[in-house]
């Protein structure tokens, strides 16, 4: 009996090493709902350096559109967003996709380091798809 329940521990270790942890449900739309910055930007340009399981993503876009703003973003201004790409799956919130030029998407953003923006709600900053 001991070692059938050794064997089951293992088991179960070696399971739940593949598992990602997630935020809870609904936690992406709240990000996204108080997200200080949600606008709609074309991307012009995309950086990317390789940092060992991570990519630094440095993206240039234009607003297109202004749902809301705190930081007085208008139609036509450019924005800087930087951000950390996990090239590998890891446990914790779903990664940030890597943007593409010349792509228009909806982007839900917060204040970086000085005039830089980051994404607000992790892998789902560049969505507007409602959580299932």
């Amino acid at each position: 009996m001991k070692t059938w329940l050794t064997v089951l521990a293992f088991a179960t270790l070696l399971g739940s090493a593949r598992v990602r942890a997630e935020l809870p449900p609904g936690s992406y739309d709240t990000l996204r709902v108080e997200a200080p910055e949600a606008l709609l930007i074309e991307v012009m340009g995309v950086k990317k350096a390789a940092k060992g399981n991570a990519t630094e993503v440095v993206a240039v876009a234009r607003v297109l559109h202004v749902e809301r703003t705190k930081a007085g973003l208008r139609p036509g201004a450019m924005v800087e967003i930087r951000y950390i790409h996990i090239n590998a799956p890891i446990p914790g919130p779903r990664p940030v996709p890597l943007l593409a030029e010349k792509v228009i998407v909806p982007a839900f953003l917060k204040k970086g380091e000085g005039k830089d923006f980051e994404p607000a709600a992790y892998g789902m900053s560049f969505v507007m798809t409602p959580e299932r």
